[in-house]
């Protein structure tokens, strides 16, 4: 995390990241940005959905990707 940047929100505890190498499955990003920090990457996810999580995956990661969401089948496609 870098700390020498200003918190999302102020006083929040959740600061700027850079991740050198994210994949999920075989789909592959670099120096993708984020926020990180105590409580997930937004205020009030904790209390929203029961778990804590310590970074998330955004649009950044799967811009260059076609992406289909199978809620049937409960399946994630990335192309």
């Amino acid at each position: 995390m870098d700390y020498d940047q200003p918190q999302f929100p102020p006083g929040s505890g959740r600061y700027p990241i850079t991740a050198d190498r994210i994949s999920l499955g075989s789909a592959v990003g670099r120096d993708v940005r984020g926020w990180a920090g105590p409580g997930g990457p937004g205020p009030g996810q904790s209390e929203r959905f029961g778990f804590d999580a310590i970074a998330n995956v955004s649009h950044l990661f799967f811009k260059p990707f076609a992406i289909t969401f199978d809620y049937a089948r409960m399946h994630l496609y990335i192309a």
